[in-house]
């Protein structure tokens, strides 16, 4: 064989190698996660050199930190709130609302003054309000998934005027679906859709599925005659345009029937996000409650819009990474639920809907590339070669962002870049090892090289299962640094975090060695808990114990802190609140990102006593909940009755100054205390 048709085997032996190897690379999940990796940087990199603007067809209704704070009511009875923000919407002329809440209380509470009837009326009366559904999936004992609806606790009040007493919300998904639209179709929603959203590997949210098939949802034995499921955000695109999802007709490569026909991958849609987390115009809730009644205010945010009421603050656990965690580019954090939900329907709305080229496609830019290395850049010396390769490796990297940018269109972009180089170098190693010197060693090398050790760390296995919500006895502490906010104002951003982290790292530990639970870092705060998720019969005992130990802790981290240098000439006081009482524990956030805390009045109650050692000058403040089984254990000092934010009886609260063993041991007490 003459050396031009073996230098032609050669490169085309190189060509299809490198085409086998990045094709079967290209199967692989490291690939799919390196591919998504380099879509999210075009994501985030267009927002950097283009700086997003707030679509104006959508609008977010927030329940933000100052919402929080400004509702004295726990958040599950908010019946009255929301009632007055759906009227206020509505009266500031939205297309249709998007209620992205889930209610988890039903009956009436006079201490709340919640009255969910109230809510039901609002939203008939508004007749513009989509409703959410969380479709839940559980293994059971045999390795079966069982699949069942929640919605709003607030329609169990109408069902079981419709269908009595005996109506449960574990009846099967078929009868839960014919809930739902008698619901519905009694007006007291305009729509309904799930909620779910669909994380990839990585726990990123870039692609949505915007139907359910019944059939592979219940199997065909339980599957409901509803044709298809929608999501909450194509039902509220639908009702924006007035239009009913129910005559659309959905594949696993788009959705027709209705309108411009919406392309699928998978059975998914690309999420066209149109910035990173904050670039939808948002309304507060308070703002709203706070101008119910003024319609310049209320048609200035909602006249025409299409309006999402959700959780717009980190302790409603409402958050999913997105594209933008990627890199720090910009304001680059977790997304808010509604506003992923905002992005959906503005991708809907937009209809620059984001296309992939394709498997077929896909293949044919590998070989393209692959050819093109090999006889082309192989021509060159191996200098000039690379310094073409990287020229072509720009050119490449640049079409693609231009691609995504301008039309939506996302490039294979990994195996473009692992395509050149790859076969450039099996061309090059093929001319000058193989065919030249030793056809074996190439031979070997080759093997070496087109079967690569992917190493994949496997996370140990264990239990994931939800955690089931139930009302237990608790002993609740919060504690914060007093005036931290003002003194960290005059230190430096490392300075902080190192005082933080020693702070919180040790106090942390305290918590721990009394057998308490962390719950929660809220700034320099922190939120701890005990008889959860393990019982812990003398919990009370052991926080106080935990609160006195803080104490004494403080005093060592400011030992420490001077001797690091930091905050020279002052100290860290602390404050703590403690409170006893029932509460709702469990895995509170959506089904793929959940935390475990207790919610109730009981821990509002704990919040507010710490901030009230500010005004009587204490360190620790607790309620008779709290004392009231540790009669004769607990040094305490009597602060008489006050009024509690939120409560409407005043409460007996304490200082608690120490343990009376340990005072009798020391020999010291200050007359004011008592003994309780």
């Amino acid at each position: 064989m003459s050396k031009l048709y073996r230098n032609l085997l050669v490169r085309l032996l190189a060509a299809g190698l490198s085409i086998a190897a990045v094709a079967a690379v290209m199967r692989t999940d490291l690939f799919e996660f390196l591919e998504n990796k380099s879509t999210d940087y075009q994501f985030c990199l267009r927002d950097y050199l283009r700086p997003a603007k707030a679509p104006d067809a959508i609008v977010i209704a927030a329940i933000d930190d100052a919402t929080m704070d400004f509702i004295d009511k726990p958040f599950i009875f908010w019946y009255d709130e929301f009632s007055r923000e759906i009227r206020a919407i509505t009266r500031g002329g939205a297309r249709v609302i998007g209620f992205d809440v889930i209610e988890l209380a039903q009956a009436k509470n006079e201490f709340c003054g919640a009255d969910p009837s109230v809510r039901l009326e609002s939203q008939k009366a508004a007749g513009i309000v989509v409703s959410p559904v969380v479709i839940r999936q559980s293994p059971g004992p045999d390795g079966a998934v069982s699949v069942n609806f929640k919605f709003s606790r607030l329609y169990d009040l109408y069902l079981e005027q419709m269908i009595g007493k005996g109506y449960l919300r574990t009846a099967s998904p078929d009868a839960n679906l014919k809930f739902l639209e008698i619901i519905r179709k009694a007006g007291l929603t305009k729509d309904y859709g799930f909620v779910n959203l669909n994380y990839d590997d990585d726990g990123t949210v870039r692609r949505v599925r915007l139907t359910e098939d019944p059939a592979s949802l219940f199997g065909t034995k339980d599957a409901p005659a509803t044709p298809t499921l929608a999501s909450f955000a194509l039902a509220v695109f639908f009702s924006a345009q007035g239009r009913d999802w129910r005559t659309i007709t959905a594949t696993t490569t788009k959705i027709s029937g209705a309108g411009p026909i919406i392309p699928l991958e998978n059975g998914t849609m690309r999420i066209d996000y149109a910035g990173p987390p904050g670039t939808f115009t948002r309304v507060s809730m308070k703002a709203v409650l706070q101008h119910e009644k003024d319609d310049a205010f209320l048609k200035n945010y909602f006249a025409g819009r299409i309006v999402i009421i959700g959780a717009d603050t980190i302790s409603l656990q409402d958050i999913h990474p997105t594209p933008y965690n990627l890199v720090r580019l910009g304001n680059s954090r977790n997304m808010t639920g509604p506003e992923v939900q905002a992005n959906i329907v503005h991708t809907l709305l937009d209809r620059q809907f984001i296309r992939t080229a394709g498997p077929r496609l896909d293949l044919l830019i590998l070989a393209a590339f692959s050819l093109a290395s090999v006889f082309l850049l192989n021509r060159l010396s191996l200098g000039a070669g690379l310094v073409t390769l990287a020229l072509l490796m720009v050119v490449w990297l640049a079409a693609a962002f231009a691609l995504f940018v301008n039309y939506r269109f996302v490039l294979p972009v990994m195996a473009g870049a692992a395509a050149l180089p790859l076969s450039f170098l099996a061309g090059y190693v093929g001319s000058n090892l193989i065919i030249e010197r030793d056809h074996r060693f190439l031979q070997r090398v080759f093997n070496r090289y087109l079967d690569p050790r992917i190493v994949r760390e496997v996370a140990k296995s264990g239990d994931l299962s939800i955690l089931t919500g139930q009302r237990k006895d608790v002993t609740v502490l919060f504690t914060d640094i007093r005036g931290y906010t003002t003194m960290s104002e005059t230190m430096s951003a490392e300075d902080v975090v190192r005082v933080l982290n020693l702070h919180l790292g040790m106090l942390s530990e305290v918590i721990l060695e009394s057998g308490g639970m962390v719950v929660s870092y809220i700034g320099d705060a922190i939120m701890a808990m005990w008889n959860a998720p393990y019982e812990l019969p003398d919990h009370r005992l052991r926080a106080c114990q935990c609160a006195l130990e803080m104490q004494r802790t403080v005093t060592q981290i400011n030992e420490q802190l001077h001797q690091a240098g930091l905050m020279p000439g002052r100290e860290i006081r602390i404050g703590v609140g403690l409170n006893s009482g029932p509460a709702v524990v469990g895995n509170l956030g959506s089904e793929r990102r959940a935390d475990y805390t207790a919610i109730g009045d009981t821990v509002n109650v704990a919040a507010r006593l710490e901030g009230m050692n500010k005004n009587f000058e204490t360190g620790i403040i607790i309620s008779e909940a709290v004392c009231a089984e540790l009669k004769g254990q607990l040094v305490l000092r009597d602060l008489g009755q006050h009024q509690v934010r939120g409560r409407n009886e005043p409460l007996q609260i304490y200082e608690l100054l120490g343990l009376v063993e340990n005072n009798l041991a020391d020999g010291a007490r200050n007359l004011s205390g008592r003994q309780t």
